[in-house]
C-alpha cells in the first residue's frame, strides 16, 4: 500500500462515525418522549375513549378485552368498562419477567399497588388465557401509524404476545397524538400493532 493510501485509510478509520444500534436509537426516542407534554390529558383521554368505543360497537365479536391501568403519560381508558358492562375486561399483572391478564369487575377493589407503585390485579383473581383475549389495547411510549410500537424497554407485551401460537389477539396501540412518530426502530421480536388510536384519529 502506498504511503498516501495508508494515510487515507487511517484518516477514514479516525473519522468514521459508528452507526447507532437499535437499542441506542430506542433509548434516544424514549428520552425524547419523556420531554413531551400532553396539554390536556383528561380531554384527550375522553376523545380516545369515544373513538375506541365506536370501534367496539363495530366489532361485537371482541368480547374479551385486555386493557391497562394508566401510568403517567398514558391515556386513561377506564370508562370503557362502564360503557360496555356485558364485555369482559382483563388487566395485566407482572411477576418476574412474565405477565398475565386477570379478569377485573371492580377496579377500585380488585387492583392493588405493586412494589413499583403500579396498579395491577390481586393475585388470586382468575387468569385469562391469551387464546381467550379478542382485543388487546396496548399502551406504549410511542407508535407509528404503520403499527410499530416503542415500549418502556422491559419487553413484557412482546414476550406475552409471542405466546400466541394459535389465536393472536387483535392489537390496538393507544396513545396521544403527540407520541405518534414517523419512525421507530423495529427488532425481530417486536410485535406489530394491527391499528393505532389517538385523540387525532384511528389508523386504517
Amino acid at each position: 500500500m502506498h504511503a498516501s493510501q495508508a494515510l487515507a485509510s487511517r484518516e477514514l478509520r479516525i473519522y468514521q462515525v459508528p452507526i447507532p444500534s437499535s437499542d441506542e436509537n430506542k433509548r434516544a426516542l424514549r428520552r425524547h418522549c419523556r420531554s413531551l407534554t400532553v396539554s390536556d390529558p383528561v380531554a384527550d383521554s375522553h376523545i380516545i375513549v369515544q373513538k375506541t368505543a365506536h370501534l367496539l360497537e363495530q366489532h361485537p365479536e371482541w368480547q374479551c378485552i385486555a386493557i391497562y391501568y394508566p401510568l403517567p403519560g398514558e391515556p386513561d381508558l377506564q370508562h370503557l368498562a362502564a360503557l360496555f358492562p356485558h364485555r369482559t375486561f382483563v388487566y395485566p399483572r407482572i411477576h418476574g419477567d412474565d405477565m398475565s391478564f386477570h379478569h377485573i369487575t371492580r377496579p377500585s377493589a380488585q387492583l392493588t399497588l405493586n412494589r413499583w407503585n403500579l396498579h395491577e390485579p390481586l393475585p388470586h383473581l382468575p387468569v385469562t388465557d391469551i387464546s381467550d383475549i379478542d382485543l388487546m389495547l396496548c399502551p406504549g411510549m410511542a407508535f407509528t401509524a404503520q403499527g410499530h410500537r416503542l415500549g418502556k424497554g422491559k419487553g413484557y407485551y412482546d414476550r406475552y404476545l409471542a405466546r400466541a401460537t394459535q389465536k393472536k389477539p387483535y392489537c390496538i396501540g393507544v396513545t396521544y397524538a403527540i407520541f405518534l412518530l414517523d419512525h421507530i426502530p423495529c427488532d425481530e421480536h417486536d410485535v406489530m400493532m394491527d391499528r393505532i388510536i389517538t385523540d387525532a384519529g384511528v389508523s386504517p
